[in-house]
This record gives structure tokens, C-alpha cells and sequence, in this order.
């Protein structure tokens, strides 16, 4: 019975990520995601994931708190290409969630072994701390945590880290 229980959460997980878009729907659907983002089961942590390919990103009311949930949660792993593309394209302010979710993979890498990382695209962090390094002229707060990770980046030779700086003065 295991299996069926697992089996049970995965379609409950798949459900919820696609009903999102359905204003009368978003606060339920909300609150079981974060369960799920936390669910033991990778499988389950996925399909709950999947939220971020199937939301519109104009419209999902409880988008601050999804973000947040998923990058406290075992589900972030980085890899998720539609979470980067969500956070482009929301209307929701994105600058905190994008340092906590640069800083959690930088982390991860500088702990990790080599062999162990492997070859990570940082290409859509890059874009997305590009624009938000552009739209930060008047918040020095969160163009110095900017910064801070572009210099992490660059002392871990981190691919790609130099195109930000050569997009943007350095100075701030």
C-alpha cells in the first residue's frame, strides 16, 4: 500500500502544479504545494515543482509565497529551468528570491566536490541577476548583494560570471 499512497501524492502533486491557474483554486492549491515541495519523495517534490511551468506568471496571486516555499524546500535543486523563466516573467518582485536562490547554488557548488557538481548552466541566473543588477540604481542595498554573489562567482570560476560585470560598471 506504500506504493499506492506514493502514487496518490505524485497525482496530487501534478494536480495541484496545473490548477494553479485557477483564481478560485490558488489559495488551496497553494498550501498543498508547499507540503509538497517537502514531501519525502523526490517524484512527489518534481511533479509539485512542475508549478512553475504550468503557472502564468501575470496572474498567480500567491506567487511570493510559492517562491519562497520552494527555495526553503527540498525540491530547489537549481536545475529547474521554468522556476528561472517564472521569476523573469512574474509581476511579482523577484530580487530576494533570486539572491537566496543564487546564494543556495553557489553554496552548494563551493561544498561539493568537483566530481561531484559536474557542469551547471548558470546562464539563466546570469540574465535574471543582469536585470535586476540594472533595475537596482536606487537600492544599493540590493546592488551590493549583487555584487557580492558576482564576486562569488568569479572566485569560484564560476563560467560566464565576467558577462555581468561586462554588461554593467562596476562601481556602486
Amino acid at each position: 500500500h506504500r506504493c499506492l499512497e506514493q502514487d496518490y501524492r505524485v497525482l496530487a502533486a501534478e494536480i495541484a502544479a496545473r490548477m494553479i491557474s485557477v483564481a478560485e483554486y490558488q489559495d488551496r492549491v497553494c498550501m498543498l504545494l508547499v507540503r509538497f515541495f517537502n514531501d519525502e519523495d523526490e517524484v512527489v517534490r518534481k511533479m509539485a515543482s512542475s508549478v512553475f511551468l504550468h503557472a502564468d506568471p501575470a496572474e498567480t496571486a500567491n506567487a511570493d509565497v510559492l517562491l519562497s516555499a520552494y527555495l526553503e524546500s527540498p525540491a530547489f535543486d537549481g536545475e529547474d529551468f521554468s522556476f528561472f523563466e517564472f521569476l523573469k516573467k512574474t509581476n511579482t518582485p523577484v530580487a530576494n528570491h533570486l539572491v537566496v536562490a543564487a546564494e543556495k547554488l553557489i553554496s552548494e557548488r563551493a561544498e561539493a566536490e568537483s566530481s561531484q557538481w559536474g557542469y551547471r548552466d548558470f546562464g539563466h541566473l546570469y540574465e535574471l541577476i543582469q536585470i535586476e543588477y540594472a533595475a537596482s540604481e536606487h537600492n544599493p542595498d540590493l546592488r551590493r548583494r549583487l555584487l557580492d554573489i558576482i564576486d562569488r562567482c568569479l572566485e569560484q570560476g564560476i563560467n560566464g560570471a565576467d558577462s555581468i560585470l561586462s554588461a554593467h560598471d562596476r562601481a556602486a
